[in-house]
């Protein structure tokens, strides 16, 4: 999975729907969302290098 979220596009597509899957409101859904965050990231070349493309510092992701 991580290999498809490398993909701009793909990682958009599973943010959207995460996010989406979240404002249902309970707890497990809001989870998801956040794992679906830190998948993203990871694929991207981990917080370190999202933080640097996001021009902040790693403490604030």
């Amino acid at each position: 999975m991580l290999k498809h979220l490398k993909d701009h596009d793909e990682a958009v597509a599973y943010l959207n729907a995460a996010l989406e899957e979240s404002l249902k409101g309970d707890k497990e859904s809001q989870h998801l969302f956040l794992m679906a965050l830190r998948n993203v990231a990871e694929a991207q070349g981990g917080l370190g290098a999202l933080a640097k493309k996001a021009h902040v510092g790693r403490e604030s992701l």
